[in-house]
């Protein structure tokens, strides 16, 4: 059984060509292939980027948070959608917004980096305590406005 033999590939330092021969010399420009070039100049050498850091402590409990957090959101959903699918709408208009906050967060941090976890949960609270609140202050409000305008109709 016949083994090939081994032909090594070198770049010639004067001139940049490819050479297999084993006599030390470059086919193009005739010079040594050990000798350095001092005219020659170097290419950049990239190095790929280190691998990203696997998740910490915190980062892995925030994700379980934003996990029930959603989880539950979407567990009350379905059940008002069991009960009364009408309910379904004012839910929508309560979470909602909550939801797209916290994506929209998570697609705006992602084109600059990895999103943290305690970020993305703290939109979606903060948001979703933002919402609840100023639903209740529209409620009451109403219910103010209604009742004012009862009064005016008993003192005519």
């Amino acid at each position: 059984m016949n083994i090939p033999p081994v032909i090594v590939t070198q770049t010639c330092t004067h001139c940049g060509a490819l050479s297999q021969t084993k006599s030390g010399k470059c086919w193009l420009c005739f010079e040594s292939m050990n000798t350095p070039n001092p005219f020659a100049v170097s290419s950049p050498t990239y190095s790929e980027s280190a691998p990203s850091s696997p998740m910490s402590a915190s980062d892995i409990v925030f994700s379980f948070l934003l996990g029930i957090c959603v989880l539950l959101t979407l567990l009350i959903g379905i059940g008002l959608a069991v009960q009364d699918v009408g309910m379904l709408i004012p839910f929508a208009i309560l979470v909602g917004p909550a939801y797209l906050v916290t994506v929209l967060r998570g697609f705006v941090t992602t084109r600059s980096g990895n999103p943290r976890p305690a970020s993305l949960l703290l939109t979606f609270v903060v948001s979703l305590l933002v919402t609840v609140s100023i639903a209740i202050l529209l409620l009451l409000g109403t219910i103010i406005v209604l009742f004012l305008v009862c009064i005016g109709q008993f003192l005519k």
